[in-house]
């Protein structure tokens, strides 16, 4: 008999303290440890190096944690419409930087050219940037728009009070 009325009072206390805390949060929004997002895109980009157009399609997987800071990486495939080579290009690419803009880097293989590379650029809202470095020493800077818009935003508030 006491050790029911002992759980029937721990029960008790517990459904209490809990009915309690739930009340003082009430109306308290907490904030989320990050945001996760994937966004897949399609673009044209110009390429200085080869002087051509290439369509350009991409799966971008971001983070943005509670500062806003994004990190992620984007998978591209970009294919030249002009030109006499049709061979793709794919590069996996890691990235870091704001909601607005973020640094690129990674590595790739361009079947046209048989060559391994290395790119680096920027992105943010529909415009990317960048260049392709190639292991046989050619440098092939590019500009493009593209259907990536920000990263999401991580807006944190609490009402009443945090």
């Amino acid at each position: 008999m006491i050790n029911r009325n002992l759980a029937l009072s721990s029960i008790a206390a517990l459904a209490g303290f809990l009915t309690a805390t739930s009340a003082a949060q009430a109306g308290k929004m907490l904030p989320y440890v990050s945001n996760s997002e994937t966004m897949l895109s399609i673009g044209i980009q110009y390429d200085f190096g080869d002087m051509q157009l290439d369509l350009v399609a991409a799966a971008r997987s971001t983070t943005t944690d509670t500062d806003n800071d994004v990190t992620g990486g984007k998978v591209d495939l970009t294919i030249p419409l002009t030109g006499d080579n049709h061979a793709p290009t794919i590069r996996a690419m890691g990235l870091a930087g704001s909601t607005d803009v973020q640094g690129e880097a990674g590595l790739g293989y361009d079947f046209g050219k048989s060559q391994s590379l290395i790119g680096a650029g920027a992105q943010g809202p529909y415009v990317n940037g960048g260049f392709n470095y190639y292991f046989g020493g050619i440098l092939a800077p590019y500009l493009g728009l593209n259907t990536l818009e920000d990263a999401p935003s991580r807006n944190v508030y609490c009402a009443p009070v945090c």
